[in-house]
């Protein structure tokens, strides 16, 4: 038996703004900055919040690279990253 401290959460990739729920809380439009990916898994998380993010909200680079948002950069796959 799984003993959760909380609830698991799920992300789905959308092809179009559209498709955004209407109560989804878009980080730069709706407070005001933006949030980085592990942010939002974590509002998610602990506040049962759906945060929308396009890659305009994103204020990482490497999940923008890891959802395929933009092609890597040389210097990224050589390593050259801030890790």
């Amino acid at each position: 038996m799984l003993r959760l401290q909380s609830m698991p959460i799920g992300v789905k990739m959308l092809q179009d703004e559209g498709e955004i729920p209407d109560d989804a809380v878009r980080p730069v439009r709706d407070l005001g900055h933006h949030l980085s990916f592990c942010q939002a898994l974590a509002w998610t998380r602990r506040r049962g919040m759906t945060i929308a993010e396009t890659m305009d909200d994103m204020w990482c680079f490497e999940p923008v690279v890891g959802l395929g948002f933009v092609e890597p950069p040389r210097r990224f796959l050589e390593g050259h990253n801030r890790y």
